[in-house]
């Protein structure tokens, strides 16, 4: 019965949409008005949740949260098997089990965030409520493994294809796609480009074409087996000799004058 209320109160609130504030929905990830999502739950209730971010490729990013009582929600971002707000039911031994697990983690003790030199890879965050205290720990590779062991518990929950009962059809967030091996780079007045270029051959950068006539519009492209595309960026940001460089987008064709 529990369930069948939740599901109910998370139908009612997608189909008004006019408050951010939602009771009693335990556990349940729902979207609000400016089209961010929260996990909702009473008092005593614990929780655990954990979101994923993207990466430069495919990576699955999603959001996904289970409480004491088996309650599972998911919702889909980016390159996800399922698409959409989903609910589904956790046994209560396999619950059980999962929960203790998170306990002898031991959340509560770890740093809030664990920086990472790896920009390429999803940021995960995971938080957890024990009924009574929240602690969110965000980080990437570099992180505790209890940590790890419990975010692979979590993925194999939330990865899973059979049991879901779809709550809310979305469509894969349409964000803008780049061509991560080419950059658009604007040098300054003085600066010659053949030279310039040269000093970056140690990545193969190599000139595609001159943007714009008469300004130092440029793209590039270079050898991303030698350069990660965030480090790339980051370099040349830092270059006295770049005004404004960003990775070439591939949704839209650039219009010349």
């Amino acid at each position: 019965m529990k369930y069948l209320t939740i599901l109910i109160m998370i139908a009612s609130f997608a189909a008004c949409k006019s408050t951010k504030k939602a009771e009693n929905t335990i556990g349940a990830i729902v979207e609000t008005t400016d089209e961010s999502t929260t996990t909702v739950m009473t008092k005593d209730t614990a929780i655990i949740s954990m979101s994923k971010g993207g990466c430069f490729g495919k990576c699955p990013s999603y959001d996904f949260s289970i409480n004491q009582y088996g309650e599972m929600y998911f919702k889909s971002k980016r390159y996800c098997k399922k698409e959409g707000i989903f609910a589904k039911q956790l046994g209560e031994v396999e619950t059980k089990a999962l929960f203790a697990k998170i306990n002898e983690a031991n959340l509560f003790d770890m740093q809030d965030e664990y920086k990472s030199m790896i920009p390429d890879m999803p940021l995960i965050t995971i938080s957890y409520n024990d009924g009574t205290t929240d602690k969110t720990v965000k980080g990437k590779l570099e992180r505790p493994e209890s940590l790890k062991v419990i975010q692979k518990e979590l993925e194999a929950l939330a990865q899973t294809i059979d049991g879901w009962v779809l709550q809310r059809e979305t469509t894969m967030q349409q964000l803008p796609q780049y061509n991560f091996g080419e950059l658009i780079v604007q040098l300054a007045d003085n600066v010659l480009l053949p030279k310039w270029i040269k000093s970056y051959s140690n990545y193969d950068l190599t000139l595609v074409k001159q943007i714009a006539p008469n300004q130092n519009l440029y793209l590039l492209k270079y050898d991303q087996r030698k350069a990660n595309p965030a480090v790339m960026k980051k370099e040349l940001t830092n270059d006295p000799a770049v005004k404004t460089v960003s990775y070439n987008k591939l949704t839209t064709p650039r219009e010349h004058e």
